[in-house]
């Protein structure tokens, strides 16, 4: 059957953007490499403890805030939020000043803290918080009152980096660490991303805190049960091929890995946006356009460790915690860094009914380091790299465990490296959240050359569970009208 829009990836944007069309009544089809829908964002389990690896705590969620909002509108059901403690979402330990902060939720509570802390910076920390506020309020994906506009439709025209917006505010070092430890939420350094930008995503965080019951299983579950009842055709195990094209240059299907062919006329690739250059003839694209998908700068992988705790932990109980091991936050983008250098980011999964805990660490990693394995596959990787992995990991645990001795009693089970992130994300080169957003990068829009062919993901718009529902509704608002997504949201709200 003719399908009205074919999805390439059923992560959190794919599957937005099936909702958002298929409620409108177009027929849509999802198409997933992997045997289940986002793969990531799902998670694991070992030992009848689940892993939490694509969703560790919510920004903005509070009942109708933008992100409740996005989730209503959707029709994802049965999805239960968890505060944070409203005292301390996030601590942010540094061992070589033996100090730690307490960020707590709300603008004022963290205005209040922070001016505790540093009590001669109390303009700047005003100055600093006035302005995430207002950056995050001035974006009509975040804030339904504003109005869309052209401007609003491409990427931010800012060049204040969020490192000269802090080196102009203030010559405390410390704090301004602090202020930008949450690059690491989203993969770019304070010397690269917009300080409008990195407002949007702090932003959310400073707004409200939550998890969510059952982590991002349960969203993905949501989703998948949206879908189902949205009659949305979903391919799993068999991936995009190519995007089939008329002798003019016009969509006619997109040939799956099979060879089966779907026919349409429209596709939205959620895809890492080099990987679109698999999927069209050789020569679709202008040489220009496919040389800067190519050299689009990723935002850095990382080494994971999974560990399980027979009882909750108190210092990441309903709070998460950064150990930094310098006060610059730029030196932990430097590609060479190892993961026993840290920093670390540490989060822990509440089981339902039961006292342990799913222990999740995070820290930095590249591809390079695994480069002589990248021809090899999940589950038949060789022995070499099965040792280079446990060396890494373990040196990583043996360093992690002198700054947070409260984790001695964890039982860590298991480990993932660049290339285990680079096959389950499928990019190029495992990068934690897609293609980095800079002010020198120009990322690519949801519109192509090709007509019928968008782009979404967080690649495009902002990374993230919100940033990748954001790109959803901003494509989708091409096709359906982004004053009319926006009166449903308003409506819905």
């Amino acid at each position: 059957m003719r399908q009205d829009f074919v999805i390439v990836g059923s992560g959190i944007s794919g599957m937005t953007a099936a909702l958002l069309l298929s409620r409108q009544g177009f027929k849509v089809t999802l198409v997933e490499k992997f045997q289940l829908a986002s793969p990531t964002m799902r998670g694991f389990s070992r030992q009848d403890v689940y892993f939490d690896t694509g969703l560790h705590y919510t920004g903005s969620f509070a009942p109708g805030e933008i992100l409740d909002v996005y989730f209503r509108y959707l029709g994802l059901e049965g999805i239960v939020r968890t505060p944070f403690d409203p005292h301390c979402f996030d601590r942010v330990r540094y061992p070589a000043e033996t100090l730690e902060f307490q960020l707590p939720v709300g603008y004022e509570r963290i205005r209040d803290k922070l001016c505790d802390n540093f009590p001669r910076e109390t303009k700047a920390i005003h100055t600093y918080l006035d302005d995430v506020r207002e950056n995050f309020d001035s974006s009509p994906f975040l804030n339904l009152k504003r109005k869309v506009s052209v401007d609003d439709l491409g990427s931010s025209a800012s060049t204040v980096t969020l490192r000269s917006y802090l080196d102009n505010l203030t010559n405390d070092d410390l704090l301004k660490s602090v202020l930008s430890v949450h690059a690491l939420l989203y993969g770019v350094p304070p010397q690269e991303i917009a300080f409008s930008d990195h407002a949007k995503i702090a932003g959310s965080y400073y707004q409200s805190v939550h998890g969510i019951e059952g982590g991002g299983l349960s969203v993905v579950k949501a989703f998948e049960a949206a879908l189902e009842r949205s009659e949305v055709a979903i391919h799993f195990g068999n991936g995009a091929k190519q995007v089939q094209l008329t002798p003019a240059g016009k969509i006619c299907g997109l040939i799956l890995d099979n060879n089966e062919v779907i026919e349409t006329d429209q596709i939205i690739s959620t895809i890492h946006p080099a990987k679109l250059l698999d999927l069209v003839p050789d020569g679709t694209f202008r040489p220009t356009y496919s040389r800067r998908l190519r050299e689009l700068v990723d935002t850095p992988s990382a080494y994971m460790l999974f560990g399980i705790s027979e009882k909750p932990l108190q210092i990441i109980e309903r709070s998460n915690l950064f150990v930094c091991p310098e006060t610059d936050v730029d030196n932990f983008f430097h590609p060479n860094r190892l993961p026993e250098q840290g920093p670390w980011y540490i989060a822990s999964t509440k089981q339902k009914n039961n006292e342990k805990r799913g222990i999740v660490v995070i820290a930095p990693g590249s591809i390079q380091d695994v480069a002589s394995w990248k021809s090899s596959k999940l589950g038949k990787r060789p022995i070499e790299y099965r040792e280079h992995k446990e060396k890494r990991l373990d040196h990583m645990r043996t360093s992690l465990l002198k700054h947070v001795p409260e984790l001695e009693s964890v039982r860590f089970i298991e480990g993932a490296t660049p290339l285990t992130l680079r096959d389950y994300m499928h990019t190029p080169t495992g990068s934690l959240y897609g293609v980095r957003h800079t002010v020198n990068q120009f990322n690519p829009a949801p519109a192509t050359r090709i007509s019928g062919l968008l782009l979404a993901g967080q690649s495009i718009v902002a990374p993230g569970l919100l940033g990748a529902i954001i790109s959803a509704f901003l494509t989708c608002g091409f096709i359906i009208g982004h004053n009319k997504l926006r009166k449903e949201l308003r409506e819905c709200n």
